[in-house]
């Protein structure tokens, strides 16, 4: 869609000059009648944040403030474009190709052009960057200034990316990306312009009068960065949004109507799962891993966490196109009485009435890692009723990613990605959870060499129906991402819902 230009935008003399209030609003005390610091910013708003690197090339949403890329997600799965003003796809989707919209500036005034998409997609290959290691794209070219042609050995797509300046960063050390000066003044050709920064505190945007979806109506944006206490900003006034909120944040404040929480739903295939190590005697079994996927309650989890308990599941591999059209089959149940029987059935009882089921001596006992205490604690609690014991191991999210792929676990909550590589080092040859499966282990080699997407979609359908059966590890999750804003924000749709940091140039304020 194209937003028209804001008609009532000050002029340029007039915006700077409001600006400087608008800033000291923010940071200070500058209130309404009622005393409520955001009541006071007019059409400035703060978000609250975790810190600065969140604008580097980090895959992050905070990267769409001053970036913009070759492609927007519109509503649902749509596809809406955004550098690029249309592009076509090969056959086996190995090789896409844009046509750039002619009118694009960057910040500074300089022309965009296909030889900047080249340039970004030939840094993030740099061997002392390797930002696209694994999407497998392998070649690009430039066709005219506005026609570029991007290469990959599978099918893969370039539409997310941020594009970068070349004529400002092409002569910087690729090496020393991640401690350029460039990520904390950046020039985009996104919807707002940087204008100053107070390091490890702020930085401050202006409307792009010139993007080319129409000039936003937030006329400031100010990222607040907050490492702790992003709930006492916003509730304080100084933060209109809260970014990357914990679901525990929402549980803090969901009494208070001048907030609502705003979810982004990513059925990409990817989330969260509870890993299990098939070496571990209580896991071994087929039917015991089945038995837990119908003794943990998903749905109690999500909305205990307060996410949204509606979401769909999954017990599948799923590609994105899977996710996203919804072609999966039903996931299991909650069902504890089924599970109790098809333990019973394995040979698992609580022959000493201790509350822990045993088999030839063995308890049915393990370890739970995870750096989600609110997830792994409800899983334990659910667990326990079918006479399953789990001793939670609360660690740091690098720890977890360590053992779960040395296989020094039990059980582990950890992320699943939306990626055939992913699969493969977790459940194909020579896999660090024990699943030996070789027709799993060739579908899933098969897969990373096929280009055509139908294909992918059928390899992956057929995986599902192993996983079915066999359980190797249970779906807790989509990823859903949770961000907490105040009434004061609005969008064209209402209530708000998605990522607000990715439609912030559709967003505008109205003081209640």
């Amino acid at each position: 869609m194209h937003l028209p230009r804001n008609p009532y935008r000050p002029s340029c003399v007039a915006t700077r000059a409001l600006s400087s209030v608008a800033v000291v609003c923010a940071l200070t005390a500058c209130t309404s009648p009622d005393g409520y610091l955001a009541l006071g910013r007019g059409s400035t708003v703060v978000v609250a944040t975790a810190g600065e690197s969140g604008l580097l090339p980090t895959y992050t949403s905070l990267e769409y403030i001053p970036f913009s890329p070759l492609v927007l997600w519109g509503d649902g799965a749509n596809r809406e474009p955004g550098l690029a003003r249309a592009w076509r796809s090969s056959h086996d989707g190995r090789r896409r190709t844009y046509h750039l919209r002619s009118d694009v500036r960057w910040h500074d005034g300089q022309p965009l052009t296909a030889h900047d998409v080249r340039f970004t997609v030939d840094l993030l290959n740099h061997p002392d960057v390797l930002g696209l290691k694994g999407t497998g794209i392998d070649s690009v070219w430039v066709v005219d200034d506005s026609t570029v042609t991007i290469s990959a050995n599978r099918a893969a797509y370039f539409d997310d990316q941020p594009i970068y300046p070349r004529h400002l960063l092409e002569h910087l050390p690729p090496e020393d990306i991640w401690s350029w000066e460039f990520w904390m003044r950046p020039v985009g050709a996104g919807p707002f312009r940087f204008v100053r920064r107070i390091p490890q505190t702020l930085m401050e945007f202006e409307a792009n009068p010139d993007y080319f979806l129409g000039e936003p109506r937030i006329q400031r944006l100010i990222l607040k960065f907050v490492d702790e206490g992003k709930i006492p900003e916003l509730l304080s006034g100084n933060a209109d949004i809260v970014d990357q909120a914990d679901p525990e944040d929402w549980t803090q404040i969901a009494g208070d109507e001048r907030f609502v929480a705003v979810y982004s739903i990513y059925m990409s295939g990817g989330g969260l799962g509870l890993y299990l190590n098939h070496r571990h005697a209580l896991f071994a079994d087929a039917r015991v891993r089945r038995a837990v996927t119908l003794a943990v309650n998903r749905r109690e989890i999500l909305g205990a966490l307060a996410l949204p308990a509606d979401v769909s599941l999954y017990d599948v591999p799923l590609t994105g196109r899977l996710a996203r059209r919804g072609r999966f089959p039903e996931p299991l149940p909650y069902d504890p009485a089924r599970a109790l029987e098809i333990l019973e059935e394995a040979g698992w009882r609580d022959s000493d009435a201790d509350g822990v089921l045993d088999k030839q001596g063995s308890p049915a006992r393990f370890t739970l890692i995870s750096r989600s205490p609110p997830r792994a604690v409800l899983v334990q609690e659910h667990l326990r009723r079918v006479g399953i014991d789990a001793e939670i191991l609360d660690v740091e999210s690098g720890v977890v990613w360590e053992r779960v792929l040395l296989g020094e676990f039990d059980a582990a909550i950890h992320v699943v990605q939306d990626n055939t590589a992913w699969y493969e080092s977790h459940f194909g040859h020579e896999s660090p959870t024990g699943y030996d499966n070789p027709h799993v282990a060739d579908l899933l080699a098969r897969t990373a060499t096929t280009t055509n997407p139908d294909s992918v979609d059928a390899l992956y359908e057929a995986l599902g129906e192993i996983f079915r059966r066999e359980h190797p590890m249970i779906f807790l999750q989509p990823w859903i991402g949770t961000q907490i804003a105040h009434r004061r924000i609005r969008g064209k749709e209402m209530p708000l819902r998605g990522n607000l940091i990715r439609q912030l140039d559709e967003l505008w304020v109205e003081e209640p």
